[in-house]
């Protein structure tokens, strides 16, 4: 069983999240309109972690996970930057000591 496999498994408990699983890509669909979708994809020798048009690479399964589910969770926020009604910024934001603060 592999890393998606698992967290396929794992979304049983939660039927009302929305998510679409494309082979080696799982997607989880924002839950509310002011949300972002957040992505796994397992390839050969990598993991790649999206948040919208954020991404990062991880050789590493368990930093790839724990940044998918940081994704997830309330102490994340994207915050995205527009010009000309483009999207071109996307900001990785965690919530430490009730602050907003950019994530290294």
């Amino acid at each position: 069983m592999n890393t998606i496999d698992r967290i396929v498994e794992k979304l049983a408990k939660y039927p009302d999240v929305r998510f679409l699983r494309k082979d080696s890509l799982l997607t989880i669909y924002a839950q509310t309109s002011n949300g972002f979708n957040v992505s796994i994809e397992q390839l050969p020798t990598e993991f790649v972690v999206a948040f919208e048009g954020w991404h990062e690479h991880f050789k590493d399964e368990a930093d790839a996970l724990n940044c998918f589910v940081f994704g997830l969770s309330e102490e994340c926020r994207l915050r995205i930057v527009s010009r000309g009604g483009i999207d071109c910024c996307w900001i990785v934001e965690a919530l430490k000591e009730g602050n907003w603060i950019p994530k290294e």
